[in-house]
């Protein structure tokens, strides 16, 4: 049975209004753009038949966005996507702790002037049934997504995109600079979901940013006690990123 989650209107995300500048080194840029309740506003002073000169003095917005709005009689493209965000829930839980999961191990939100927003996760080429798994989570919480694959700048690694104007509600962790360099909190409906679901979140993070592995101890010396295979953690280094592992006893596995 699928479940449908509400996201609270309070969880963080930059609005389709004037936002402050961000951080000397954050990846999400400032922006300026009119909102739907001042785009209502406009619109109901060219019904009353003022000029837009005069509707742009009495607003604040241009005079030449005005004219634009009463010729179009649509909507902006910036008040469409903002009352996509707005309407945007939770579809199926476990998918959406999954695709947390994902984002927070090896994964970034950035905002590309002014209002378009997008998730990238890295994943390393080689396990094309996780980027599926991924992709497949994508296309279930935002629905009408746009999502593609393009391989990395550097590395053996696949980079999963998707563009739409909720991801920025969906994932309040998004801010200036590097997750690890800044605390990580999750939202009270997303700790709500993934005590529900952690198994869903720990796969997502397993599969983003982490490895599964079984270590054999080595051969037992003459005459002393057999030794039995133990779970260990190995050094390795990052296949996507060089190529080549790290020596290790240790043998992989993509999935978890």
């Amino acid at each position: 049975m699928l479940t449908v989650t509400p996201v609270p209107l309070a969880a963080p995300m930059l609005a389709v209004g004037a936002v402050g500048p961000s951080g000397a080194h954050a990846n999400i840029c400032s922006t300026m753009a009119y909102g739907a309740d001042r785009y209502l506003e406009v619109i109901s002073l060219v019904g009353t038949g003022l000029g837009d000169s005069a509707i742009a003095e009495m607003t604040g917005v241009r005079s030449a966005t005005v004219r634009r709005w009463r010729i179009a009689k649509k909507p902006p493209s910036a008040v469409l996507r903002r009352q996509v965000a707005e309407a945007w829930c939770v579809p199926v839980d476990p998918i959406y702790c999954y695709l947390l999961g994902a984002y927070l191990g090896d994964g970034l939100v950035t905002l590309y002037p002014p209002t378009a927003w997008c998730l990238r996760i890295y994943n390393d080429r080689r396990y094309q049934s996780i980027s599926q798994e991924i992709l497949a989570a994508m296309r279930t919480t935002f629905p009408g997504g746009a999502v593609r694959v393009h391989p990395s700048s550097s590395g053996n690694a696949d980079v999963l995109c998707l563009r739409h104007p909720a991801i920025p509600r969906a994932f309040p962790q998004h801010g200036p600079g590097r997750k690890h360099d800044r605390a990580i909190v999750l939202a009270d409906w997303q700790l709500a979901l993934t005590r529900g679901h952690p198994g869903a979140l720990i796969r997502g993070l397993i599969h983003s940013d982490g490895r599964r592995s079984t270590a054999f101890a080595p051969s037992c010396p003459a005459g002393g006690p057999p030794r039995t295979p133990t779970c260990a953690t190995s050094s390795r280094t990052y296949p996507r990123m060089s190529g080549v592992s790290s020596p290790s006893t240790a043998s992989c596995s993509g999935s978890a």
